[in-house]
């Protein structure tokens, strides 16, 4: 490495023979020499060249990378590459649990400026794989924390880190639901970000059990059922029938609540569509079976409430077609 030329290439040179105690010894000589651009070490993700090296020397030298300016990334992709040539079944090792935990508290979130950036794919192999023991829910609502401030502060958007939400939230559920739902209960940016900006996506609490669900909700009813019923979409288009229904974890949160029209009202902001194509009167239209099904409920508050909608929803569906087609008249008679 005493030859400028090849030390600046060295990470290269190295890769194109096996990994020994030797050669992990010479690349951790490289960084700490700064001979060789940050980026040079991308090529130990590749070609499988790392998986010589036992985890503990993995370890060092990927933490060393991550030490040195604009090495995070580096260190994170080698590391989601380490993880990804290991068997489906496989166990991690604890230090290489340890290290993705490690490199994802140090990890700033940034917006996505290409379609190239691999990022929230990286990120959320190495949460699965790292995020699964009891002991990462700090970590896990660390993780969870910086990505809120990001998203409220608007300087990153969900769909930049969907993957790694979807990941967060079905690995470490009770920590997600704690950092996103109930330390921001008061929040309405919150609905906004489940119901908006992710309604075109995969809503992450969807990738929750909803036993585990019900399980966190039960441990503080007062509060965390009206909640969950904030961020949740509570109906679903059937295959079958084409027809909306209502998710049986919709239901079961309507079933448990002591206030089932607090729910309920709830529920009905999601009625009226953020945006749609073609006729706003057909799209309420199909809500309609939503309130034909509850009028079916024995609790007798629910049928009540079910009545009182249908009126109301009819009556919007009549006064939005009207408008649509007085629209459409006017429409036409521009160009007569």
């Amino acid at each position: 490495m005493k030859n400028k030329t090849t030390a600046e290439v060295f990470p290269l040179l190295q890769t194109s023979i096996e990994i020994d105690e030797s050669g992990v010894k010479r690349l951790i000589e490289s960084l700490d020499s700064g001979s060789s651009p940050i980026w040079q070490y991308s090529n130990l993700a590749y070609g499988r060249v790392h998986e010589t090296i036992n985890d503990g020397d993995f370890y060092k030298l990927i933490k060393l990378i991550s030490s040195q300016p604009k090495g995070l990334e580096v260190a994170i992709k080698i590391l989601h590459m380490r993880l990804h040539g290991q068997k489906k079944n496989e166990q991690h090792n604890k230090t290489i649990i340890g290290l993705g935990q490690e490199l994802l508290t140090m990890f700033q979130f940034q917006r996505k400026t290409s379609r190239n950036d691999t990022s929230d794919y990286e990120l959320s192999k190495i949460i699965k794989a790292s995020y699964v023991t009891n002991s990462a829910k700090e970590n896990a609502k660390i993780l969870g924390d910086k990505l809120l401030k990001g998203f409220m502060s608007f300087e990153i958007y969900p769909w930049d880190y969907s993957r790694v939400l979807e990941v967060l939230a079905s690995t470490q559920p009770q920590a997600f639901l704690e950092t996103f739902l109930e330390s921001n209960e008061d929040n309405r940016e919150i609905d906004r970000l489940f119901l908006d900006d992710l309604r075109t996506r995969a809503n992450p609490i969807s990738k929750i059990n909803k036993e585990v669900i019900i399980e966190w909700c039960e441990s503080s009813p007062e509060t965390r059922y009206l909640l969950l019923a904030r961020v949740i979409m509570p109906y679903y288009k059937c295959k079958e029938s084409n027809k909306l229904q209502w998710t049986p974890l919709a239901l079961e949160i309507l079933e448990n609540f002591n206030e089932p029209i607090e729910i309920l009202d709830t529920f009905k902001y999601s009625f009226l569509p953020r945006s749609w194509g073609g006729s706003l009167a057909a799209v309420m239209e199909r809500r309609l079976p939503l309130i034909y099904e509850l009028k079916e409920h024995q609790d007798r508050s629910v049928v009540n409430w079910a009545i009182k909608q249908q009126v109301e929803l009819e009556d919007s569906i009549r006064q939005t077609r009207e408008n649509e087609l007085n629209e459409e008249k006017r429409r036409n008679e521009r160009f007569e």
